[in-house]
């Protein structure tokens, strides 16, 4: 969704906690929800009012003068991109980086605080 909304809906954080003391003894469910784009689908922004209003999207946005990133090149470029990405740099001022996610002429961030 962050890449489809240029980041106006940010995508959750996987995160896993340990259940309190007095819960540690009971059984955990889980609930996944996996889902991704169709191999066809183009990876574009969606041509939504309010990201036109807030400025997110524009003019270039919605230019086809370049190739569309589809669906199947997205999946395969961000499971790569995992597979090789290490651990945040810090700069002097104690700073971390903001790492992007690049496909093509296409850029997401892809760390939110």
């Amino acid at each position: 969704m962050s890449f489809l909304t240029k980041g106006y809906i940010k995508s959750s954080i996987h995160r896993v906690v340990r259940p309190p003391p007095d819960q540690a003894h009971l059984h955990r469910i889980s609930l996944i929800y996996f889902s991704r784009p169709g191999n066809d689908i183009p990876m574009i922004p969606a041509p939504s009012p309010v990201l036109l209003r807030k400025g997110l999207i524009g003019k270039e946005d919605v230019n086809e003068e370049h190739e569309t990133v589809t669906g199947y090149e997205y999946v395969r470029a961000r499971a790569g991109y995992y597979n090789t990405r290490k651990t945040l740099k810090v700069d002097q001022k104690g700073q971390a980086e903001k790492p992007v996610f690049k496909v093509k002429h296409l850029t997401v961030q892809d760390y939110y605080v």
